[in-house]
C-alpha cells in the first residue's frame, strides 16, 4: 500500500508538471503575439506621423519657428534604418523625402535647413550623402518656383 501511495503521488505530481508547461508554453506564445501587435502599431503609428509631418509642411503660411519644430518633430520620431545596401527602401525614400518637402517650404530660412541637415548627419552619417541630396532636390524645387513665380 505504500508503494501505491508513492506511484500515485508521483503519478499526480507527473501530470501538474506537465500541465504547468502547457499553462507556460501558452502564456509564452501570448506574449510573442502581443510584441509582434505592438511593434505592428509602433510602424503604423511611425508612418502615420510622417504622413501629418508631410501634409503639414504643404502649409505656406508657417513660420521659421514651427518650421523648427517640424524639423524636432521629424528628428525624435523618424528612425532611420540600418543602411543595408545602395538601394533605398520604399520607407526610406519617404523619410528623405521630408527632408526635400523641408528645404522647399517657402518659409524654411538657411538655419532650419541647416538644423534638420546637421542633426540628421550626427544621427546618421551613413545616410550623409541621401541626406545632401535629398536637401539639394528640395532647395532645386523652392528655387525653381520662386523664379517661376
Amino acid at each position: 500500500m505504500n508503494d501505491k501511495s508513492v506511484l500515485i503521488f508521483i503519478l499526480i505530481l507527473a501530470i501538474a508538471l506537465v500541465i504547468a508547461c502547457v499553462v507556460a508554453l501558452i502564456l509564452l506564445h501570448k506574449n510573442r503575439d502581443l510584441v509582434k501587435k505592438s511593434q505592428k502599431t509602433q510602424q503604423k503609428n511611425e508612418i502615420l506621423n510622417l504622413e501629418a509631418l508631410k501634409s503639414a509642411l504643404e502649409n505656406t503660411r508657417l513660420n521659421s519657428q514651427q518650421l523648427q519644430e517640424f524639423a524636432i518633430m521629424f528628428i525624435n520620431t523618424q528612425k532611420f534604418d540600418k543602411k543595408k545596401s545602395k538601394q533605398l527602401s520604399q520607407a526610406m525614400k519617404e523619410k528623405l523625402d521630408f527632408i526635400a518637402l523641408f528645404a522647399a517650404h517657402p518659409n524654411a530660412s538657411a538655419k532650419n535647413i541647416s538644423f534638420l541637415n546637421r542633426e540628421l548627419n550626427k544621427r546618421y552619417g551613413i545616410y550623409k550623402s541621401e541626406i545632401d541630396g535629398y536637401e539639394q532636390m528640395g532647395l532645386a524645387k523652392r528655387k525653381m518656383r520662386e523664379s517661376g513665380s
